[in-house]
C-alpha cells in the first residue's frame, strides 16, 4: 500500500505537469537514463526537450519472476523498479529492443523536418513506475496528452520484416482501385466480380497476416493508433521503411495501411450492394472490423469500444482504460481524486462501461445515441455503448466527431457544425439496485406521419431527378435469430434484405413504408447545420415503441434515422417544412424511460 505522502505527492505533481510526462528517457550512444520531471519542465537539465514516442506491445510476453532467469531486461538508469523482461523466443530480444529504441530518435513524421537532434523518448516501461499502482494509474490517465505532444511517433511491428511490410502496403494499394459509389449496371457488376476474384484475395491474405501481428491485436495500441495515425512504422529490425519514391525521404506510416484498407472496405460494401455474393466480401469486412482500422482512419471514437472487444487484453477493464483518452476522459481508478486514496476501489468492466456511457451521454447526447446494436442490449441499457454497438453509415460523417483528439496539439470538444441536442437526458437510479437508467424528455412524432411526408417529397424529387436519393435514411437495431453464426436480421422485419449491417439507399423508401405499419414513434434527437460541404441542415431521430407500465412511459428503441431539411422540392408546402423541422403540432412534448 502506498503511503499518504506518496499519494499527496502525486496529487501535487499532477497540477504541475500540465502536458508534460512524469518521466522521459534520455538516450545517448552508451546509456539510457530515465529522468523525472522537474519544475520548469526540465529533465536531466534539459528544459522542455522535444521527445518522440513509440507504440508497441509487450505485456502478454513478459516473463514471470523466476522464469528464464538468464534473460535480462534493457538497462535503464535512475529508476526504482525492475524493467519487465520479455521472452525473446515469443516476442523480441534485448538487442532488437535496444536497436528499435535508438532508431526512434532518428525518425521524423514530417518529411524535411531536420531540426535539432532528439535525445528523449517516452517509453512506457522506462517512464511509468511498474510497481506503484497509484502512480501507474495516474500516468495511464494522461496518455492522450503525452502522445499528442510528442514530436514524432513510431509503431513497432516487431514480427514484420521490411520486405513483408512493402508487400502488405503494395497489395493494399493495388486493391484500392475501385470507385465505391459505382452506379448499378451490368458493366459495373462485372467489374466488381473481376476485382473480387483478382485483387481482393491478396489483400485479404495481408489482412489475415496483420491479424497475427501482436501490435494489431493488442488493446492499448488501438488508442495509440487513434491518437497518432501518421506514426512511422518500424519493421522487425527497428528501422523505418522508405516509401521508395525517388528523391523522397518519407517513410511508410500507419496511414499507408488505414487509408487503403478503409477504401477496400467501402468497395466490398458496394460490391455486395451491386449483387456480388462472394463470401470473401463479408469475410474481408468482418476482418477489417475486427482489426479496428476504419475507426482509426475516420476519426470515429464511438466504434472503439466495439473494436476493443476484438483485441487481446491482460485485464478486461483495459477495454475501457485503453480507449477512454480519445474522449479526454479519466475514468475509474485513473480519476484524479482516486490518486488521493491509499486503497482505491476496484472497478469492473461493467462499472467502467457505465461510467463511460454516462459521460458520453452528458457531453454528446446526439452522437452517443446515433448507434445500432447487433445484439440486444441488457434491459434498461440501450442508452449505453457496448461491444455490440456500431455506428450506421450516415452517422460516420467526420463533422459529427470534431471533438476527438487528432494528434499533436489539442482540439475542442465541440466544433461549429457539431450536432445540437434537441432532447434532454437524465440518468436516474433503478430502485433497489446499483444500476442506472435514463429518462428522456423531448418531442415525439408518429413515424407514420413522417413517412407519408417523406414519400410525397421523395416522389417530387424523383420526378425532377430519377437518380436522387431519399430524404430519409434509417438504420435499425439487428439480431441473430438462431445462434451466433446465423445472419443478422431486423427483428420487426426479419425478411427484409440488409447488406452487412445496413439497408441499401435504394430500399429506404420501402423500409419506411413497412415500418409505418407498426405503432412507432420518432424522438427528435438533434439537428446539425452542415454535416458536410454539400449537405445542409439535417435532423436526427430515435425510432421507439412506446409502452406504459403503472404511471411510467417506457420507450424501446428500434433504431435511428436522419432526414434532410435542405434541397427540398421547390413546391414543398409550409406544413411539411414545419413537420420536418419539428415545429408542427404533430410533435408532442413527452418523457419516457428508455427500456
Amino acid at each position: 500500500m502506498e503511503s499518504s505522502s506518496e499519494v499527496d505527492l502525486i496529487s501535487e505533481d499532477e497540477r504541475q505537469f500540465g502536458q508534460w510526462p512524469r518521466r522521459l528517457l534520455y538516450v545517448d550512444d552508451e546509456n539510457m537514463i530515465s529522468h523525472e520531471w522537474q519544475p520548469g519542465n526540465t529533465y536531466g537539465g534539459y528544459k522542455e526537450p522535444k521527445y518522440n514516442i513509440v507504440s508497441y506491445t509487450w505485456g502478454r510476453f513478459a516473463l514471470k519472476q523466476g522464469e528464464k532467469p538468464h534473460v535480462q531486461g534493457i538497462k535503464v538508469g535512475n529508476i526504482s523498479w525492475d524493467v519487465p523482461r520479455i521472452d525473446p523466443n515469443r516476442h523480441f530480444s534485448v538487442a532488437e529492443f535496444d536497436c528499435m529504441i535508438r532508431s526512434t530518435l532518428t525518425v521524423r513524421e514530417k518529411t524535411g523536418d531536420h531540426g535539432e537532434p532528439i535525445r528523449f523518448l517516452w517509453l512506457d516501461i522506462a517512464c511509468i513506475d511498474q510497481e506503484v499502482d497509484v502512480v501507474k494509474m495516474s500516468e495511464i490517465g494522461r496518455q492522450a496528452v503525452i502522445f499528442q505532444n510528442a514530436s514524432s511517433a513510431c509503431i513497432w511491428l516487431n514480427r514484420c520484416e521490411e520486405e513483408e511490410l512493402r508487400t502488405i502496403v503494395a497489395e493494399f494499394k493495388a486493391a484500392d482501385c475501385m470507385r465505391p459509389d459505382m452506379e448499378r449496371s451490368p458493366k459495373h457488376y462485372e467489374k466488381m466480380i473481376t476485382w473480387t476474384k483478382s485483387l481482393l484475395p491478396p489483400a485479404l491474405g495481408q489482412l489475415q497476416r496483420l491479424r497475427d501481428e501482436p501490435w494489431f491485436n493488442s488493446l492499448w495500441t488501438l488508442q495509440e493508433a487513434y491518437l497518432r495515425q501518421h506514426a512511422v512504422i518500424l519493421c522487425r529490425s527497428g528501422l523505418p521503411v522508405s516509401k521508395g519514391f525517388p528523391y523522397s525521404s518519407s517513410f511508410e506510416n500507419l496511414r499507408s495501411i488505414t487509408f487503403n484498407v478503409s477504401n477496400i472496405a467501402n468497395t466490398c460494401s458496394r460490391a455486395i450492394a451491386l449483387g456480388c455474393n462472394d463470401t470473401s466480401l463479408l469475410t474481408t469486412l468482418d476482418l477489417i472490423n475486427e482489426l479496428g482500422i476504419v475507426p482509426i482512419e475516420r476519426h470515429n471514437p464511438f466504434t472503439l469500444l466495439n473494436s476493443a472487444s476484438h483485441r487481446k487484453a491482460f485485464d478486461n477493464v483495459d477495454r475501457v482504460y485503453g480507449i477512454m483518452q480519445v474522449f479526454g476522459y479519466r475514468l475509474g481508478a485513473t480519476r484524479p481524486e482516486m490518486t488521493k486514496l491509499e486503497a482505491p476501489p476496484k472497478f469492473t468492466l461493467q462499472d467502467l462501461q457505465s461510467e463511460l456511457s454516462e459521460k458520453l451521454l452528458n457531453d454528446f447526447p446526439v452522437q452517443s445515441q446515433l448507434k445500432i446494436f447487433t445484439s440486444p442490449p441488457p434491459k434498461g441499457e440501450a442508452w449505453k455503448l457496448n461491444p455490440y454497438s456500431e455506428i450506421p453509415q450516415f452517422a460516420r460523417i467526420p463533422s459529427i466527431y470534431t471533438f476527438v483528439n487528432r494528434g499533436p496539439g489539442s482540439s475542442g470538444m465541440h466544433g461549429r457544425n457539431s450536432p445540437k441536442s434537441l432532447s434532454k437526458w437524465e440518468v436516474i437510479p433503478v430502485a433497489g439496485t446499483s444500476e442506472k437508467s435514463v429518462k428522456c424528455t423531448g418531442k415525439v412524432c408518429s413515424f407514420r406521419m413522417l413517412q407519408m411526408t417523406w414519400a410525397r417529397l421523395n416522389d417530387e424529387r424523383t420526378k425532377a431527378d430519377p437518380e436522387s436519393h431519399p430524404i430519409q435514411e434509417i438504420a435499425l437495431d439487428l439480431n441473430r435469430v438462431s445462434g451466433p453464426s446465423s445472419p443478422l436480421v431486423i427483428p420487426l422485419l426479419p425478411d427484409f434484405p440488409i447488406v452487412g449491417r445496413e439497408v441499401e439507399v435504394s430500399r429506404q423508401n420501402n423500409l419506411a413504408l413497412l415500418l409505418a405499419e407498426h405503432a412507432l414513434w420518432v424522438l427528435l434527437l438533434g439537428t446539425q447545420k452542415s454535416p458536410t460541404r454539400t449537405f445542409g441542415r439535417t435532423q436526427y431521430g430515435l425510432i421507439i415503441m412506446r409502452a406504459k407500465r403503472a404511471d411510467t412511459d417506457y420507450w424501446k428503441r428500434i433504431g435511428v434515422l436522419r432526414w434532410e431539411l435542405w434541397d427540398l422540392p421547390e413546391n414543398t408546402n409550409e406544413a411539411d417544412k414545419k413537420l420536418l423541422k419539428g415545429d408542427s403540432e404533430a410533435w408532442e412534448g413527452r418523457s419516457g424511460v428508455l427500456a
